[in-house]
């Protein structure tokens, strides 16, 4: 079985959390599917599976951790563009 149907039967079985757990893990740096997980999730949310707006919250909460991080290095000089 390829890696995008595992992924999408993983994101069918454990929808938001899923979302979470993946784009969380990969803005800490593990080199996992993130952006594929969200498109799989937005694909669940087309056919009325999840709600588009929940995926996008879930997604927004997960990044939010490499967002404080950019935020917290004063001394390495990184700033957010936003």
């Amino acid at each position: 079985m390829h890696i995008v149907q595992h992924l999408h039967e993983f994101v069918a079985q454990y929808g938001y959390f899923a979302v979470i757990i993946l784009v969380g893990l990969e803005s800490a740096g593990v080199p996992l599917p993130g952006e594929t997980a969200l498109v799989s999730a937005a694909v669940f949310a087309g056919q009325g599976t999840l709600h588009i707006w929940a995926v996008i919250a879930c997604a927004a909460l997960a990044d939010r951790r490499r967002q404080r991080g950019l935020l917290g290095r004063r001394e390495f000089r990184f700033f957010p563009l936003i």
